[in-house]
């Protein structure tokens, strides 16, 4: 009796087992004859073409438009490289003709110091004459 209990679902075990075996050879059988990539049923990929000349000339704006700017940058600083210059050449002139007139401005100190004491001198010159004729 326990032999027939267990016979019946060895039996039923052992016919799902072959159904499941005939059922994955046929899905196995249909996918060799069906391998076809790219059909309408298959994944699609999202993919995008890039034109290389197109690719190329944007890289050559882009170096142009770098050269560009680098040689804006170098004539900027070139033109305040010679504003500077030319300023410390103006102050350099400005202090030359300021120790110019210092010196002429002593100059004239000087010639009318000289002057003055001629003058002093001469003054006083005629005084002692004038003053020598009156003790005669």
């Amino acid at each position: 009796m326990q032999n027939s209990k267990l016979s019946i679902p060895i039996v039923i075990s052992i016919i799902l087992h072959l159904i499941l075996i005939v059922v994955l050879g046929y899905q196995a059988i249909q996918n060799i004859d069906s391998v076809n990539y790219g059909r309408e049923t298959g994944n699609s990929i999202d993919a995008i073409m890039i034109d290389p000349s197109v690719m190329t000339d944007q890289y050559q704006r882009q170096l142009k438009t770098k050269e560009s700017q680098q040689q804006a940058d170098r004539k900027r600083e070139q033109q305040l490289a010679d504003q500077a210059k030319e300023l410390q050449e103006r102050q350099l002139a400005e202090q030359q003709h300021l120790k110019d007139l210092t010196k002429e401005r002593i100059k004239l100190a000087e010639q009318l110091k000289q002057q003055e004491e001629e003058d002093c001198s001469g003054k006083g010159g005629s005084r002692e004459s004038s003053g020598r004729k009156s003790s005669r």
